[in-house]
């Protein structure tokens, strides 16, 4: 059995298309264009492993979205909790942090948290802990 195969392009946050084979030709597998032609006509894209193209997002994703924690309005921290129901609510002496039941993209969602009477927001994976990324803003505010 081989590797999944599919079409990514450099820095996109998604795969174009799985491989699929058809008559012993490399298709894309939403409407069988050939992968050879895919790739002449466009150099940003390249033929790689399904895992090698999830690595590649993750580390996109991981730019994207990561930057400081920014303050936000009381009221904006409300309106978010009260929204959606939140995911992964903790409370901690002197704060609190949950993150947002709607993801952005891939594994990485809005995570609002109070310290004190100051409330912030970041977007965050959630392969990581609301506990640690709570712990991380703290550091943040420390500086």
């Amino acid at each position: 059995m081989h590797e999944q195969l599919v079409v990514y392009e450099h820095g996109s946050t998604g795969i174009e298309t799985v491989v699929a084979y058809e008559d012993g030709e490399m298709v894309s597998q939403w409407g069988r264009e050939p992968v050879e032609r895919m790739l002449s006509e466009n150099q940003n894209l390249v033929l790689i492993t399904f895992d090698d193209a999830a690595a590649r997002i993750e580390r996109v994703l991981a730019e994207k979205y990561g930057g400081p924690w920014t303050e936000v309005a009381e009221e904006k921290f409300w309106y978010m909790l009260e929204v959606l129901p939140p995911e992964a609510w903790k409370h901690f002496d002197g704060g609190e942090i949950f993150r947002m039941s709607e993801y952005d993209a891939g594994s990485y969602t809005g995570h609002y948290a109070r310290v004190g009477s100051r409330y912030y927001h970041a977007t965050r994976s959630v392969v990581e802990s609301t506990t640690k990324h709570y712990e991380e803003l703290v550091e943040q505010l420390r500086g």
